[in-house]
């Protein structure tokens, strides 16, 4: 919206059966952001344009891997690595459709100071939870500093040793990994009337960015949060729409918002540390 862009929303969300993209009257020159919200779909959408002139930017951040991804038939895709790799920051841009990519950017100094930052505070984290006298003021000040500087400045590359570190990830197995424990986490809670876990719209295809948990009322939700915060479990609120920054976002989606909880189901976690997520979750819900 800086930029001079006018932004108009449609009804779209993690969960919701089919989109509202085919409703809208485009005009020629128009843009499409489609979101695979949370890694919840696995297909190509099939979008039904008003008009041939609009071109398609996908946004495959919480799945990078997907079948829907790998396939794609949108103008161009993009995805921030941060989200489910371990690296600072980062990201991709490709064309599908063969459009010219322009021509990568130089790393500014900002950039390279926000990532370092952010490395710092990873590096940190690990070795107070392995139990080094680390305090959490000492990861947290550069997480803060990195986060704020990273999202401003201008265009940047990314450094060398932030894109040296991909070829190093065992990308499939985390990726099957973090299938596995929203699996374990899905069949634990499928039988609670309290809360339910968003599931793929293509079943077992489909491998979700965490288990988002939709509760009964935001009562109940907050009440588990705290109950999971005090057993040293720290969910997250991913959805936010309490403040939205266009207006025009559905009731049903705000209420949805105020509903949902994140529960990480990453490579960093196995079987075990989902069991104990997903007992603690249902002893605060017997508590509710």
């Amino acid at each position: 919206m800086s930029a001079g862009v006018e932004v108009s929303i449609y009804p779209d969300g993690p969960g919701q059966p089919s989109h509202g993209v085919d409703d809208v009257d485009f005009r020629s020159g128009d843009v499409v952001l489609y979101v695979n919200f949370f890694g919840l779909n696995t297909k190509k959408p099939g979008l039904k344009l008003s008009c041939d002139d609009v071109e398609i930017i996908e946004d495959h951040t919480h799945d990078p891997w997907s079948a829907w991804a790998w396939s794609s038939e949108a103008d161009w895709c993009v995805v921030s690595l941060r989200k489910t790799l371990p690296v600072p920051g980062g990201g991709f841009l490709w064309s599908p459709t063969g459009h010219r990519l322009p021509s990568a950017n130089g790393v500014t100094g900002e950039r390279r100071t926000a990532l370092s930052d952010k490395l710092a505070s990873m590096l940190l984290k690990k070795l107070y939870l392995e139990g080094a006298p680390v305090s959490k003021d000492t990861f947290r000040c550069p997480a803060l500093s990195g986060e704020r500087r990273i999202a401003s400045g201008n265009v940047s590359g990314m450094p060398d040793w932030n894109a040296a570190l991909l070829s190093t990830f065992p990308i499939s197995a985390w990726r099957e990994q973090r299938r596995e424990n929203h699996q374990i986490l899905t069949r634990i809670l499928a039988h609670s009337e309290k809360v339910n876990v968003l599931q793929g719209k293509f079943g077992s295809e489909a491998c979700p960015f965490s288990g988002f948990l939709v509760f009964q009322d935001e009562e109940t939700r907050n009440r588990v949060r705290h109950e999971l915060i005090a057993s040293r479990i720290y969910p997250a609120i991913l959805w936010p729409l309490d403040e939205p920054v266009l207006e025009g976002v559905l009731t049903e989606h705000k209420e949805l918002s105020r509903l949902m909880l994140s529960v990480h189901c990453d490579m960093r976690y196995g079987k075990e540390d989902m069991l104990r997520v997903a007992s603690s979750i249902k002893r605060a819900l017997r508590e509710t």
